[in-house]
Order: C-alpha cells, then structure tokens, then sequence
C-alpha cells in the first residue's frame, strides 16, 4: 500500500505475532477456503510439519507474510480413513479440537480485539439504486451482428475462437441456423463423453428442449427480428443454478432427487433465455464447489481441452472446459472462492466475478461470498453476457442498491481510445505477492504489467495488509456457511465423497464466536481496499499461483486432498469473495512445457467493473497471434 494508504490504515494495524508448533488442517481452510482439507490425516498418521502461514511470517506491519508451505497429498484409504473418524461422536469432536487448537483457528477471534471494526453491512452502499435490470438495455444497444475481433488471425496462428458474433452473423446472412448450430453441439457433447478421456462438461442436457429453443431462434432469424446479440447463441449454466426442466445435481449423486426438476429459470438464466440465447444445459462441477480443482468422483471428473491429463480447475470446472472445447462460446459460472477465475484462467479463457450483488441470483450455498458470472473465450463477449445478466432485481435485497450497468467496451466510442485506452489509469502492483508464484506465472504477470503501461496506465506500488488474517476468516466463513446449508442433507452425508466430508464437518465445527469474528476481519478488509482504490484504480496480480495441476488417477474414485496445490491455486483469489470487490481473469501466456493456460487477474473497486472489462480487452493484446488450438477442441460452426 502507497504511505499514504498506509497512513489512514495506520489505526487498524494491530501488533499481533502467531507462532505455530505444527501447522495441520485448521491451517488448510484459512488459505483454501475450502476444499483439500483432509491433509490433516497426514499429520495424525505421520507427524508431518505443516506451517502454512509460517511463525516467521506472521506480522501485521503490512510486510508480505505468507510463505510457501509443505504437505502430503491424501486420497484413497487414508483421506476415506480420516473423513470416518470425523464422523465418530467423540472422536471426531476430539480430532478437530485438537486441529484448531494446533493451527490457532482462534487467532481471528483474538486479532478482532485489538481492532475497531463493527461488523460487515452485506449491503453495499451507494448514491442511487437500480432496479430496472440495467444491464439487459446495455445488451440491447450491442450490435447484433458485428464481426468478430476477439483475436486477429496470423499465419503462425490459424486458430481462433469463435466469438458470439461469429454465430449472430452467420445467422443472419443464413451461412448456418441456429436449429443446425444446437445440432451439432448436441453431437459435438456427446462425442465428447465417449473420448478417450471423456470430458464431462455436462451432467444435464434436455435435447428436445435445446432443439426447441433453436427453432425459435431460427423463426425469428427468418423473419429478420433477432431478440438481441444473443440470439441463438448457445450457452451452458454451472449445475449450481437453476434451469427450467432440469434437476440440479450440485456435483452430488443425490441432491437431484431431492430439489426434483426446477420449475422456473434463475433470475441469470431468465435474462439470457430473454435475449435469445438457446440454453444447451447443466455443466459439471467440483462437488458441491467446495474444491478448487474440479475433481468429480459422481459425474466423471471434466477435463482440461489444452491437456487432458490435467485438471480444469474449479468448481465451475465443467463450464471452463465446455467453452475452451468449443462446445459453447460462454458459459456461466458460481465464484464463492475463485470457482470462476481458476478454471477460467486454468484453460485459457476470461472470467468475470462481478461486485457482490451486482448479479441477482442468490447462492444458499454459500450465500455471502458467491457471485454468478460468465466464463468466455474473449473480453467481448465476457462483456456482451455479463451485461445481460447484471442488474439489480426485486426479489434479490442484496442487488438493489447498485448503480447502472455501464459496459464501455461495448460501446463504439471504445475505439476513440484505442491508441492509449488506459492513460490516465493507476494500476497497483504489490511487488512481493506478484513474486510469489511459479516462475512462468511472474513472467506473465509481469508482462501483463508491461503492456498496460504501453497502453497508458501508470503502475504504482502497493501493499495489503493481513492477507494471511483475511484468508483465514474467509475459510471460516464459506465452510460455516455450506456446512449449515447442507445440514438438511445429513441423512446422506456419506454419499458425499471424503474430501467434501471432511471439509463440512470442519465447517460444522467453528464457534459462532469465530464465525463473527470472521465478519469483523471482512469490515476491516473492506476498509482497506477502498483505502486501496482511493490511490489506485486497479490491481493487478497473477490469478493463480501455478498451471493447472495433474489429475491423479488414483484419485478420480475416491477424491484427493491437497492443501498445497489448493492454496497454489487460491493465492490471489480471496478478497473478490470475501470482501466483494469485482475481478476478471484473462489469458496471458502459456507454460513452456506443456502449453498449460497462465492468467493474470485484474481487481477494481465495487461496481467499477466496466473499467475491468476494459482492462481485460487491453490484455487480450498479450496474445497477438490468438490463442492456442485446445488439443480437444470441437467445431460447431463448419
């Protein structure tokens, strides 16, 4: 943080030092949130050391205090041995007692005494409300059938994806329909189920429905009265939100029978049927999200286009590979921590997590730290969508108080600033946390960094204060919060599998005490990036820490816990959901090794999110030649 920032933050900057004797599994969710917790086994069964927030680390004078931590990876018998004995009455109370007391959990709890913070208002302020659905009319203002300039084409890159106006202008110069589009994706899935691997994008597809849709489309493209840019565009909706028709799994292989078929659309769902958009289906996720890598013992774990053997990421894993695969343009997504910029940024797409309540749709789940938002090949097009669905609406208290939808990329008088589209505009850079990354990931971010200052803006350092506090009081949070709505599924409980076991009833176990706490440190956090964002008006850093890790065969049966490579991936994710300041991911690079996707993130103050997409646009310029051709890749348009 600039000494100014530091200075009105000066007040909130308790002396409080932590020394841990061995870190375990309460150290696993304060950097995870959730997901990978039952690393703890390990250190039951082999004293392992585990220091995930580091005794040497734990300073609050707004120094860098989070060091690279050491643990086992568990699945199989081990992981399933532990999840049981969680479930033992006394055994299991005496065994996450232990964990807590081991890793501190209760140092939110103490470090909100020596600050002056009430607790955080779910309402966001703002000078004046919408309720109009603002973002519907930016929609509508978007040229229907623009060509497409997503990515230009060269010679050393024949390959691009196609863009939303890819489709809307070949429907309406009847180069194709979308009656003949939806067929050939409903072909394109179910080959891609019986690859070898399949790639379990989708766990619900109603195909008399789909073809339903796409001949209204057609009717109105016949009749030369289109709805919108979306018209007859396909989409895929995570199977966290409800579609008309569909059961909604939520990764499990229970929780169908029990919602049964969802009667009406999510209010998301709702705006993009209304603008045309011919819904495909339900996409596959991590179970219940509360994992980073995607990993789905029930419906077949998704698998990342660039390289099948590796993970998409999470949890909106089956909505990142349905769009990088081609199988959709865009797809929607559910970010309760990082569930849309991981897998997003895993497979080389953008990723849109919007200010909180700025998407009406409300997320029982995790219901404070969620947002709906679109996963896409191009910022464009992450913008077209996200300005469908955004909006405030009057069944959703937590929506109203937002201002309008402003979409500037959208917006020809873009081009009037192509030359220097963010001069004037600061970007932070907090140095140390940038470093803390794979190598080829700094490289990236760095120059990510670089080209925004070619395209005008002025990058200033920065430092954030207690990210290791606010990590921590995020996990209390999104595990308390799940495991409470998941409580009226107890009768099932062990048809979760053994990773999402243990991470509920770890949930199941924070004090009330902890968990307002945990508010407490969300109130402080909250000050701090709008102190933030009155120097600065983006952040930028990687969007995870590492590619896209290996899928372990061994674990594709049984789950696999793994705080490491969770905490890799969730580094630079927390503040979007625990405070609810918007973020976007965009493709930056490639590994060398294994072409795996490299992203960066881009953060702003609330509802600034126009400014992010516009950012996003710039950074598309980090790959000139276009993306690379995803070694599983489906054409529905020739």
């Amino acid at each position: 943080m600039s000494r100014r920032v530091s200075a009105r933050c000066q007040r909130y900057q308790p002396s409080f030092v932590l020394s841990y004797s061995r870190g375990a599994l309460g150290s696993a969710i304060c950097v995870c949130g959730h997901g990978a917790l039952g690393a703890g086994l390990a250190v039951l069964l082999r004293d392992t050391a585990l220091d995930l927030w580091g005794a040497k680390a734990a300073r609050d004078d707004g120094r860098y205090e989070i060091v690279p931590m050491v643990s086992p990876q568990l699945l199989r018998a081990p992981l399933t041995a532990f999840s049981a004995a969680l479930r033992v009455p006394l055994l299991g109370d005496a065994i996450i007692a232990w964990i807590s007391k081991d890793n501190e959990v209760g140092m939110v709890a103490s470090y909100v005494a020596t600050i002056n913070h009430a607790f955080f208002s779910q309402i966001l302020p703002d000078a004046r409300t919408d309720r109009g659905g603002a973002g519907a009319r930016a929609v509508q203002h978007h040229g229907v059938c623009g060509a497409s300039d997503a990515f230009k084409v060269s010679q050393a890159s024949p390959f691009r994806y196609y863009s939303i106006a890819d489709y809307t202008s070949r429907y309406a110069a009847g180069v194709v329909t979308p009656t003949e589009v939806a067929k050939r994706v409903l072909d394109a899935v179910s080959r891609s189920d019986v690859a070898t691997p399949p790639l379990r994008a989708f766990t619900s597809i109603l195909p008399a429905d789909v073809r339903a849709q796409a001949e209204e489309s057609t009717a109105r493209y016949r009749k030369g009265a289109p709805l919108g840019p979306l018209d007859g565009v396909p989409i895929a909706i995570k199977d966290e939100i409800d579609v008309k028709g569909h059961r909604m799994t939520v990764g499990t292989d229970f929780l169908a029978a029990t919602f049964g078929a969802a009667e009406e659309d999510s209010i998301p769902v709702a705006r993009l049927r209304a603008a045309g958009a011919v819904i495909i289906g339900k996409t596959n996720m991590h179970e219940i999200g509360i994992g980073t890598t995607g990993l789905n013992t029930h419906h077949g774990t998704p698998r990342n286009p660039h390289n099948p053997e590796y993970h998409t990421g999470g949890s909106s894993a089956g909505s990142a590979a349905a769009v990088a695969a081609g199988l959709v343009p865009v797809a929607i997504g559910v970010d309760g921590g990082g569930s849309i910029r991981i897998p997003a940024a895993l497979c080389g797409l953008v990723g849109v997590k919007a200010t909180f309540g700025r998407v009406a749709c409300p997320a029982p789940d995790a219901p404070s730290v969620a947002h709906v938002g679109p996963i896409a090949t191009n910022a464009k097009d992450a913008a077209v969508v996200y300005a469908a669905v955004a909006g405030a609406h009057e069944a959703v208290e937590e929506s109203l108080p937002q201002p309008g939808v402003h979409v500037p990329v959208l917006s020809d008088a873009a081009a009037d600033v192509a030359r220097a589209p963010l001069k004037g505009v600061t970007v932070g850079v907090y140095e140390e946390w940038v470093n803390d990354a794979e190598e080829e990931v700094v490289a990236a971010c760095r120059k990510a960094i670089e080209h925004l200052k070619a395209a005008g803006a002025v990058v200033q350092q920065v430092q954030i204060p207690n990210l290791r506090v606010m990590n921590m009081a995020h996990g209390i949070t999104i595990l308390s919060e799940m495991a409470a709505a998941m409580t009226k599924h107890s009768a099932n409980f062990t048809r979760f599998c053994a990773e999402t076991q243990v991470s509920l009833k770890l949930g199941e176990k924070f004090s009330a005490r902890e968990l307002l706490a945990a508010q407490q440190v969300r109130a402080y956090h909250t000050h701090v990036h709008r102190e933030l964002f009155k120097d600065v008006d983006l952040l930028i850093t990687p969007t995870t820490a590492a590619t896209a890790p290996v899928i372990d065969a061994d674990g594709l049966s049984s789950s696999v816990s793994d705080v490491k490579e969770t905490a890799s991936l969730m580094k630079y994710i927390i503040a979007g959901n625990f405070v609810g300041v918007p973020a976007v991911t965009v493709p930056a690079g490639y590994s060398k090794a294994r072409g795996l996707p490299i992203g960066v993130q881009v953060v702003a103050d609330f509802w600034q999110e126009g400014r992010l997409l516009e950012a996003a646009k710039v950074l598309e310029g980090l790959l000139p030649d276009g993306p690379r051709r995803p070694e599983v890749f489906y054409d529905v348009l020739q």
